[in-house]
C-alpha cells in the first residue's frame, strides 16, 4: 500500500510490463518492483512476493502421451 493506504495496481502494472520489449521474467520483475517502490515511496510496509512464470511451450514441445491427468491419476 502507498502512504495513503491505496493498494498497488498490480493488474495495470503487469499489463504495462508485458508491453515492454523484449518480455522476459527479468524485465517483468524489474518493471513491477520499480513501480512498487515508486508507489510506496521507496519503502514497502507489507511483505512482497512475486512469482513469474513463462510458457515455453513454443520452444519446448510436450512429450507424446504426457498429460497432467495421467500424472495425477
Amino acid at each position: 500500500r502507498d502512504p495513503q493506504g491505496r493498494f498497488f495496481p498490480l493488474p495495470a502494472t503487469l499489463a504495462e510490463a508485458v508491453r515492454t520489449q523484449p518480455v522476459s521474467p527479468q524485465t517483468v520483475l524489474r518493471a513491477v518492483f520499480t513501480r512498487l517502490l515508486r508507489h510506496t515511496g521507496g519503502r514497502p510496509a507489507d511483505d512482497v512476493a512475486v512469482l513469474i512464470l513463462r510458457n515455453d511451450r513454443s520452444r519446448v514441445p510436450t512429450q507424446q502421451g504426457c498429460t497432467v491427468a495421467r500424472h495425477l491419476g
